[in-house]
C-alpha cells in the first residue's frame, strides 16, 4: 500500500489553522506611555483696552484737561488734572517701566504749549505731580510711576496763570501722548 500524502500535509496545516483560529481570542495587554511638553510664556508689557496695541497705533481720546471758566480780568493761577476717558484702560505687567512722551500740542511757541482762541493765546505747563514740581518737558520721555498695575492713570497735571487782560473765548489745544515700555 502506498502511503497517502494528505495526512502529512494535514498534520502540518492543522496546527496553523488552530493557531490562526485561537489568536483573535487571546487579549493582548501592553502598557504604553508617552509624554508631551506644556508651556506658556508671559511677557512683560502693557495692555490698552485689554489688548496688546500695535506699534504706533492710535489709542483715541485719553481724556481732558479742563481749566474751567474765568473772567477776562482774572490773574489767578489755575491748575487741573487729566480727567481720563473711561473708555480707555491701561494696565502693565507688574514691574514694567512705563514711559510717556507728550508733544507740544497744536500751538507750541517759544518752547511752551499754548491754548488758543482765534489769535489769542494762553501759555500752560504740564506736570507729573499735583504739587506742580515735576514738569513734563515738550517731547521728553518721562517715567510713569503707578501703584495699581491693573488700572494705570496717566499723571498729567496742568497749570497756567491768567494775565488779567485776556480776550474772551474758548481756548483750546490738542496734545499727542506716546506711551512706551
Amino acid at each position: 500500500m502506498t502511503p497517502h500524502p494528505l495526512p502529512c500535509r494535514c498534520a502540518t496545516l492543522l496546527p496553523a489553522v488552530l493557531l490562526a483560529t485561537l489568536a483573535p481570542l487571546q487579549t493582548a495587554s501592553a502598557d504604553t506611555r508617552a509624554s508631551f511638553r506644556v508651556s506658556a510664556s508671559v511677557t512683560r508689557g502693557c495692555l490698552v483696552n485689554h489688548a496688546v496695541p500695535g506699534n504706533g497705533s492710535n489709542l483715541g481720546d485719553l481724556g481732558r484737561l479742563d481749566f474751567g471758566r474765568h473772567p477776562p480780568a482774572s490773574t489767578a493761577g489755575i491748575s487741573t488734572r487729566l480727567s481720563p476717558n473711561s473708555a480707555v484702560t491701561l494696565s502693565c505687567t507688574p514691574g514694567v517701566t512705563l514711559r510717556m512722551t507728550v508733544n507740544g500740542g497744536l500751538h507750541l511757541a517759544g518752547g511752551l504749549r499754548h491754548l488758543r482762541a482765534g489769535e489769542a493765546q494762553l501759555a500752560y505747563r504740564l506736570y507729573l505731580d499735583a504739587g506742580l514740581s515735576q514738569e513734563i518737558p515738550v517731547n521728553a520721555s518721562v517715567r510713569v510711576d503707578y501703584d495699581d498695575a491693573e488700572n494705570i492713570r496717566l499723571p498729567i497735571n496742568a497749570a497756567l496763570r491768567l494775565p488779567g487782560n485776556q480776550a474772551s473765548g474758548r481756548y483750546q489745544d490738542r496734545l499727542g501722548v506716546t506711551l512706551s515700555w
